[in-house]
Parts: C-alpha cells; sequence; structure tokens
C-alpha cells in the first residue's frame, strides 16, 4: 500500500543532563527503522549544561545529523519565565502540561533576542546550524515569535500547529505526546491518542509525535510510543521538520 502523508518524530530536551536516555531512546528508534527525526537540543540547559562543554554530547549530536538527523533550537536554558497567564486555557496548560517548561510564554520582543541570540552563539560555535525553533512547551508569545523571525528562522512549531516563515503558511497538526501519569489518566490519554492518529489527524498532511528523556525512565509511554510509530510508519513517511517544511508549496501570499 502506497504511504500517504509524513510523520515527524521529535526527541525533546537533548542536552546532557538526559544523554543516557536520549541514546536509549535514539537507539530503540533506529532499530525500529525511524530515521530522521527531529532533535530539539538545548543550548544550556539550567545554566548547567552547556553543550559546549561537553565533547562526547557534542560528538554525539554531530553523528546524528550525518545520519540524517535535524538539529532544532530548543529554547535557550527551559527554565520558567514570570508573567500572567493570558487565558484560562493557558493557565492550565502551564498547570496540568507545561509544568515550569514555559521559558518563552511571557518574554517581551529584547528579552527574547537575546535568549534566541545567545542559543544561536552556542549552536554556531558548536559547528550546528539550527533553522528551526521550537519553544518549551511550545509556547510563545508574540513578541517571542517576532523576534525569532527577525533572527531568520525557517519555521517554529506550537501544540496544534506547524509554522513556516519562509513560506508563510501554517500546517494544523496536533502533537501526539506521552507524559507518565495515574493509571486512569494515562489511559484517558491513550484514548485521546488515539483519537488524533485514527480520527482526527488521519487525513492530515501531517502527524507530529513527540518523545521526551522521561519518556525511557518510567517504560511504559516509550514503549507505547514505539507502539504507534510502528502504526504510522505503515501509512506514513518519517521526515524532519526542516524537510516537511521543502515539501510545502508556496501560500498565495509569497508569490510574487
Amino acid at each position: 500500500m502506497e504511504r500517504e502523508g509524513y510523520f515527524i518524530v521529535s526527541i525533546h530536551d537533548a542536552s546532557p543532563a538526559f544523554s543516557s536516555e536520549l541514546k536509549e531512546m535514539v537507539s530503540e528508534l533506529e532499530s525500529h527503522g525511524i530515521i530522521p527525526k527531529s532533535i530539539l537540543t538545548i543550548p544550556n540547559y539550567q545554566e548547567r549544561y552547556n553543550i559546549l562543554k561537553d565533547d562526547r554530547f557534542l560528538a554525539w549530536i554531530h553523528s546524528l545529523t550525518e545520519k540524517g538527523d535535524e538539529i532544532v533550537h530548543h529554547g535557550y536554558n527551559h527554565l520558567a519565565g514570570q508573567g500572567k497567564h493570558s487565558s484560562f486555557y493557558n493557565y492550565l496548560y502551564d498547570r496540568f502540561f507545561a509544568k515550569g517548561c514555559e521559558e518563552f510564554q511571557y518574554l517581551r520582543y529584547r528579552e527574547a533576542e537575546d535568549k534566541i541570540r545567545l542559543g544561536k552563539e552556542i549552536f554556531h560555535r558548536g559547528g550546528i546550524d539550527c533553522q528551526g525553533f521550537v519553544a518549551p512547551g511550545w509556547l510563545m508569545s508574540q513578541e517571542a515569535e517576532r523576534a525569532l523571525v527577525a533572527e531568520g528562522y525557517r519555521y517554529a512549531t506550537f501544540i496544534k500547529l506547524f509554522r513556516d516563515y519562509g513560506r508563510g503558511m501554517d500546517v494544523k497538526s496536533e502533537v501526539v505526546r506521552f507524559i507518565s501519569r495515574p493509571k486512569p489518566q494515562d489511559y484517558l490519554y491513550r484514548l485521546y491518542d488515539f483519537y488524533l492518529i485514527k480520527i482526527k489527524e488521519k487525513r492530515g498532511q501531517l502527524v507530529r509525535v513527540a518523545l521526551h528523556p522521561s519518556d525511557v525512565r518510567f517504560g511504559k509511554p516509550f514503549q507505547y510510543a514505539l507502539r504507534l510509530i510502528g502504526q504510522l510508519k505503515k501509512d506514513r513517511i518519517p521526515i524532519t521538520y526542516l524537510d516537511f517544511a521543502k515539501t510545502l508549496e508556496p501560500s498565495p501570499r509569497t508569490k510574487n
């Protein structure tokens, strides 16, 4: 059967702090034939794990790109900012999903610009070219997004869409994610993941699967994710965010 549409496996929170979990995750995915992947890398996690200070981690990251993976800029230090919630929905999302990871949600333009540039400099010194950006928790203020565009990034992703700045396009695609939860909650989220893939996103152009180091640490979430990814692979083509952007046709407003 011919495969239609794409799916992206993104590995979040790539940092020397989680080297063992990340390597286990990548090894397992590669044994299932899941290449390429998008590796969301934190330049200076918690101001303690600068990727430039860990030669082994940096060499490992480069080895992934040689295999076809993409390195994506994922915040700067992954520490929560301070600010007021713009809506009750955002409060609930922060409380139950982001859990202190909303680094870019409340930033003003200059604050965001400074963090983005600090991260870019670290990647540049490490010989890494990042064309995409994913904010921690997929949360980013409008001013932070303006700063991101001004810095020349090709795309960003949010909880319910992929945004291509180069072509001026949004692609609706909700993230399928796995978080260790109490058993009743876990079953509810698995049902929702099933709904996303089998019903809501079935005819969609793109399905996104987000993995975190904690998925491996707690075991069951990652094993469930592997089964789900195996199902996706039967019907869709694995791709990185950057390569997916290259498949998009320019929108009418970007054509000259």
